[in-house]
């Protein structure tokens, strides 16, 4: 299974530690955030891994460099500009040349999910893409019934919600851990624009008669290392294991 992170996003809630820095090497637990997710990947025999870059890209490549690509096959996605999560994801679209899924992950995201198990609940249910997701308190929702098919979306901080098909049923709200497989075959539904979000994809796809499901992966442990309170939290966490 070939992988994508992505690394690209400015890193704005970490502050002055972005200031010269890029967000995937800001350290944690003695490493930088994209040395322990490479590492993890390659734990499940992943070996194919592209990276889409933009905020101090050039540290990022010279970094994957001094590791020597980590023994693996490294490549990147250089966006001039921020592409969003679905134009990022098509502009590395190339890389994806079978017909295998593939894991896309976000580099500030730790967790002990096993990737193996994502797999699995995907070729179970002949979905476009299986997210992992977990019930936790946020401003934003994807809404999924109790088949855990994705059926919506919702935006508590706008108040605005989003479910294509007013038929269906209770809905139950669930966060996204920022991991994800999909189906090599979702590049058939692109838009034509470059920039857009892999959610509004999804929303569109499921608006069109297409499947999304998603995994309650809420058993993990999981981080999402955008700010530093959050790193603080996780390293404490690890020590005390």
């Amino acid at each position: 299974m070939r992988a994508m992170i992505f690394a690209a996003g400015l890193g704005t809630r970490l502050n002055e530690l972005t200031r010269d820095i890029p967000k995937a090497l800001v350290p944690f637990n003695g490493k930088p955030l994209l040395e322990h997710l490479i590492l993890r990947l390659i734990s499940f025999g992943i070996r194919d891994i592209i990276i889409n870059v933009h905020h101090f890209s050039e540290k990022i490549i010279s970094f994957v460099k001094s590791k020597n690509s980590f023994g693996i096959n490294i490549t990147f996605s250089m966006e001039d500009r921020l592409l969003d999560t679905g134009g990022g994801l098509k502009k590395a679209r190339d890389f994806f040349i079978d017909d295998e899924p593939f894991l896309v992950h976000n580099v500030d995201v730790m967790t002990s999910l096993d990737y193996f198990e994502l797999l699995h609940e995907f070729k179970k249910n002949h979905s476009f893409a299986t997210l992992a997701v977990r019930k936790r308190d946020t401003s934003r929702y994807l809404l999924f019934d109790d088949g855990m098919v994705l059926r919506g979306w919702e935006s508590v901080k706008e108040n605005k919600k989003i479910i294509p098909f007013k038929n269906s049923g209770r809905l139950t709200r669930y966060s996204f851990m920022g991991i994800q497989i999909i189906c090599p075959e979702i590049f058939n539904h692109f838009p034509e624009k470059e920039i857009f979000s892999i959610i509004d994809l999804y929303l569109n796809i499921i608006k069109k008669g297409g499947m999304i499901t998603g995994l309650n992966a809420g058993e993990a442990f999981w981080y999402d290392l955008g700010t530093m309170e959050r790193i603080r939290e996780a390293e404490a966490l690890l020590h005390k294991k």
